[in-house]
């Protein structure tokens, strides 16, 4: 067993979000991470009838893009709204 917090990732398919997962294992060295992280990110409801969502981050703004992500249906739309929504409120790391 692995000991640490565990990190949570979204799953995609594409632009469609499949999955929830949660892992303590790290990136081997030297292997490209296909993660991002979204604690700059910003986080926006773009088409609730859609179930879309828009995420952009310092990176994104930089080159000038966007991740559009899709849920496959109501109630994945409404777990990833409550997911993204405790991202947004939870406390930042307090800075001195």
């Amino acid at each position: 067993r692995f000991l640490g917090s565990k990190k949570r990732y979204f799953v995609l398919r594409g632009n469609r979000l499949t999955g929830y997962k949660k892992e303590s294992l790290i990136h081997q060295v030297g292997a490209k991470s296909s993660s991002i992280t979204l604690t700059d990110a910003t986080i926006d409801v773009a088409d609730p009838r859609g179930l879309t969502f828009v995420i952009t981050t310092p990176e994104f703004d930089q080159a000038g893009k966007k991740l559009i992500l899709t849920a496959l249906s109501t109630r994945e739309f409404n777990k990833w709204t409550t997911a993204l929504n405790g991202l947004r409120s939870s406390p930042a790391a307090t800075s001195a």
